[in-house]
């Protein structure tokens, strides 16, 4: 009876699976990368409870002295809780990325399965967090600012890559129906609706953050930005570049006013950052986890594809999206010396979970009682 029973779960998984690779073209790998996306998932909602209500979580442990060894008041939850979970998310996958390395046959049998043992070692090195003293958070947090760049120069390429392929794919359609779908018209559609909601940001932007007669640095970022932008869209309408694409400007566009609309909202100026009460800081948060939300979800369904002429961006979205050869088995990943390919999927991984730490922290300064710009009281 017991052996039905552990039979039952992995045969619904394999039932599940092979439905969604029948209806959807799906395969094994882009079965594991989901799994590995809904985990991450499930990290951003805990972070977001130990966010807004670390506090009242903790509560009950401070009568028996557990404070993460630390002195401040809130060491154990808030933005410092965020910090530790998403430290716990990076330790496993960059453990993850070093045994892909090893091909070894163990390591492809817990890539493969094993959900419930990789949730259970995450929530254990989590606990273990809770020991390490604060101080080293602290670090933590400004090591997390710098390598979050690098992080939000490869979502940059993914984007890249996304609006590419999104533009080649109603092309070809467009081609292949003599000329007469209507998508590509909605190319030009879509291209104008990211245009028109860049401008309009744009506009917002500095109405936001250039009240005060003493904004001048947010007036040039504000300026430099939309001119960038009429810039590489002029470039994508000429013979200047070759593959040149309105689609990926007005994406890239977009995505770099987002930049600089959440790189100003930071500002500690007052006078010139209007998005400083608990209210803002939730809006930010929820745009921010939107954006990696689709970054993730294309890095875990997208297949790699080898692109004639491909740019440096798309090289760099290239290295981590799925590598699938249709004339081989769905197994391909049960077979020893595959897992290395699985390493800057894994990298890029822990680089998400360290961005994560500073998108639901607000960059380190969440505020989520109007308390001065701090999580909670100390």
């Amino acid at each position: 009876m017991n052996k039905s029973w552990c039979c039952a779960g992995p045969l619904c998984c394999y039932c599940m699976c092979g439905i969604c690779m029948r209806c959807c073209g799906t395969s094994h790998q882009h079965h594991i990368r989901i799994a590995y996306l809904i985990i991450t998932a499930i990290a951003v909602f805990f972070g977001l409870i130990f966010l807004y209500y670390g506090k009242e979580l903790m509560l009950p442990w401070e009568h028996y002295g557990f404070n993460c060894n630390g002195m401040k008041a809130d060491a154990c939850y808030g933005i410092n809780a965020v910090y530790r979970e998403t430290f716990a998310i990076c330790i496993f996958y960059i453990f993850m990325a070093l045994m892909s390395r090893q091909n070894s046959k163990w390591f492809i049998e817990f890539n493969n399965g094993c959900w419930g043992l990789k949730l259970i070692s995450i929530s254990t090195i989590f606990i273990f967090t809770l020991f390490i003293p604060y101080e080293f958070f602290d670090i933590y947090k400004e090591f997390a600012r710098y390598i979050s760049i690098i992080y939000l120069i490869i979502q940059l390429s993914i984007y890249v890559d996304l609006s590419y392929t999104w533009s080649d794919n109603w092309t070809k359609i467009y081609e292949q129906s003599n000329f007469t779908s209507y998508k590509y018209s909605l190319l030009f559609f879509f291209s104008g609706i990211f245009w028109v909601i860049s401008l309009v940001t744009t506009v917002l932007n500095y109405y936001w953050f250039s009240k005060d007669t003493g904004c001048n640095l947010e007036v040039f970022l504000i300026t430099f930005t939309l001119s960038l932008g009429i810039v590489y869209t002029f470039i994508s309408l000429t013979n200047i570049v070759e593959y040149g694409s309105l689609l990926t400007s007005s994406i890239v566009n977009l995505y770099c006013v987002y930049l600089c609309w959440d790189g100003m909202t930071d500002d500690p100026n007052e006078k010139c950052n209007t998005w400083t009460d608990a209210q803002d800081t939730f809006v930010e948060i929820i745009i921010g986890i939107s954006i990696v939300s689709i970054a993730l979800s294309y890095v875990c369904f997208r297949k790699r594809e080898k692109i004639k002429e491909q740019s440096i961006l798309r090289i760099l979205a290239e290295s981590i999206l799925a590598k699938i050869d249709p004339n081989e088995d769905e197994d391909i990943f049960q077979e020893m010396g595959k897992s290395k390919k699985l390493f800057p999927f894994y990298m890029f991984m822990a680089l998400a979970s360290v961005y994560l730490s500073m998108l639901l922290t607000n960059w380190g300064s969440a505020n989520v009682t109007n308390n001065s710009a701090k999580t909670y009281d100390e």
